[in-house]
């Protein structure tokens, strides 16, 4: 399974490249107000940097928030392009969800977290 998987909610831009369970590339920049002018020249790049066709990606994963409704919105409708005109699966994520699933065992049961949105 090869994924392409991108946040587009937050002020700082991630992606990444997931070839056979591997990172195979990661790309994180502070973008703020210009995701549509990059969004998709990053994607591309990132492609070609991580030697990946997007005929070869099985799954696209874009951020569902919580965040900036402007960039959610961008980074759903790059996901949607790119997957219609591809034939590729989407998941979208949860920014809270990642971020609580990758803390390890805490011994208390309450977490209390917060992201930055306008």
């Amino acid at each position: 399974m090869n994924i392409l998987a991108f946040n587009t909610s937050t002020e700082k831009f991630s992606l990444a490249i997931f070839k056979k369970n591997k990172i195979v590339y990661c790309y994180s920049k502070v973008l703020k107000n210009n995701y549509s002018k990059y969004l998709i020249p990053i994607i591309k790049d990132s492609l070609k940097k991580s030697q990946t066709k997007i005929k070869e990606i099985s799954t696209i994963s874009v951020s569902l928030g919580p965040g900036s409704f402007t960039g959610i919105r961008l980074g759903i409708a790059a996901a949607k392009g790119l997957a219609m005109s591809n034939k590729i699966n989407i998941l979208g994520f949860s920014n809270m969800d990642l971020i609580i699933n990758s803390l390890n065992k805490i011994k208390e049961n309450k977490i209390l977290l917060l992201i930055k949105s306008k």
